[in-house]
């Protein structure tokens, strides 16, 4: 069977999505303003997938993809689409979540551009199958070897194509499939750390994979990491092997000291856009005492501690901590301190002890936890500063807000993941001061 679709808008993933007699169709490769013949249709959770048969009309916004993988790798599925269309899609996708769950009716946002949407991630994750490098396919785990990856920093781009030789000659014979589970790929514009994951501490020619490594001449650190769990990937307790000098990254003015575990916003030119939007929204005198919640490794903390009286950090994972310590130390900022805990379970102590003018928040993509909501709603803070990488959450916070009186005041999109559907927010809620 086959169906005519006209493709209304876009999956965060990156599909094409239409409606047909009421049912909801994902499209693979389809972008909004396309009307397609659609087959292969199956149902999967309530919701249609099907494939392109035929392009009857296609968006004029069409272009083609810079990336020679675009049709197999699962990463940049809006390279087909021209870069001023990639930011219309996300700035609707945002007044989207923030009118119909957040319950404001705006007209337009702002959305904070690349000056060039291509080489700015500053971080891959490369997963090796039997000694091979690559990236997964599209909604497979089948394996797609890369040499190149144009979104990344040149640093990094440049050095896929070396590693993959360094892995061809020392693993002549493939590896049994899950020994090197990834390689993680981090650069600050110039050097590069680098991070092997793998099933077991030791594994076949360890000493030869990270001594040729080591001739990679933009190499700042290597890192090992063992992970046993095969449903959970990531790194795990990394451990240095080798260091040539230490690995920094800049914000602004300030220097940031990564571990492989570090969260640092993956878009290597335009953070510095999104932080600077956060801090000007709040528009700080110099006297006002900060919140942080969900801080990670102090990177917000520390870039709102240089117009404000005092800032206060709150973290989950105590490495992150160290090192949101370490970094006030190697930036000479001793207007911070920096607490452990969930913020869901330290807030309403912190508020009682302490007082505040503005709580900034950077939470994951499930949003706050209703009781940060809830402590913010009653307490007398009157400003609260929202950083999302999910509008959907991020509108439905917004919404829990205004309950308690507080009121949306300021609110732009930031292109933080070029060429695909993924977007920023930055927004300012508030209570009338009376």
């Amino acid at each position: 069977m086959e169906i005519i679709l006209d493709i209304i808008d876009s999956t965060v993933e990156g599909q094409g999505i239409g409606k047909n007699e009421g049912r909801v169709y994902f499209i693979e490769g389809a972008v909004p303003g396309d009307r397609i013949c659609v087959k292969n249709i199956h149902e999967k959770k309530r919701i249609l997938y099907g494939e392109i048969a035929e392009i009857l009309n296609e968006n004029p916004d069409r272009t083609e993809p810079f990336c020679p993988y675009f049709e197999e790798c699962d990463g940049c599925t809006l390279q087909n689409l021209k870069y001023q269309a990639q930011l219309d899609l996300k700035r609707n996708s945002v007044l989207n979540a923030v009118n119909r769950i957040g319950g404001e009716n705006i007209s337009d946002i702002e959305i904070i551009a690349m000056e060039e949407p291509a080489h700015y991630r500053n971080k891959i994750e490369l997963k090796i199958e039997k000694g091979r490098i690559g990236y997964y396919s599209r909604k497979s785990h089948k394996l797609v070897d890369i040499e190149s990856c144009p979104v990344a920093l040149p640093v990094i781009d440049e050095n896929i194509a070396l590693l993959q030789n360094v892995f061809n000659e020392i693993y002549e014979t493939p590896l049994k499939e899950g020994i090197i589970r990834n390689i993680t790929l981090r650069s600050n514009g110039e050097d590069l750390q680098i991070t092997v994951t793998t099933m077991t501490q030791d594994f076949p020619k360890r000493k030869e994979l990270f001594k040729a490594m080591e001739k990679i001449e933009a190499l700042a650190e290597i890192y090992h990491s063992v992970n046993k769990n095969p449903r959970k990937p990531g790194i795990r307790n990394p451990k240095l092997v080798f260091q040539r000098k230490e690995f920094t990254e800049s914000i602004g003015s300030l220097k940031f000291r990564l571990s492989p575990e570090s969260f640092f916003q993956v878009n290597h030119y335009n953070t510095i856009k999104l932080y600077e939007e956060a801090r000007s929204q709040m528009e700080l005198q110099g006297d006002e005492k900060i919140l942080d919640l969900y801080c990670g490794i102090g990177t917000t903390s520390l870039y709102y501690a240089e117009k404000a009286s005092h800032v206060t950090g709150v973290e989950i994972v105590s490495k992150a901590i160290e090192n949101a310590k370490e970094n006030a130390r190697l930036n000479n900022i001793n207007n911070t301190d920096f607490i452990c805990g969930k913020s869901e379970e330290v807030i309403e102590k912190l508020l009682k002890e302490k007082e505040f003018d503005i709580i900034a928040v950077d939470p994951p993509r499930k949003g706050l936890d209703e009781k940060v909501v809830e402590v913010i709603g009653k307490s007398s803070i009157k400003k609260v500063q929202y950083i999302s990488c999910n509008p959907s959450t991020m509108a439905r916070d917004i919404k829990r807000l205004k309950e308690y009186g507080f009121e949306l005041k300021k609110i732009k999109a930031c292109d933080m993941f070029s060429q695909t559907m993924h977007v920023e927010c930055i927004a300012l809620i508030q209570k009338e001061i009376i």
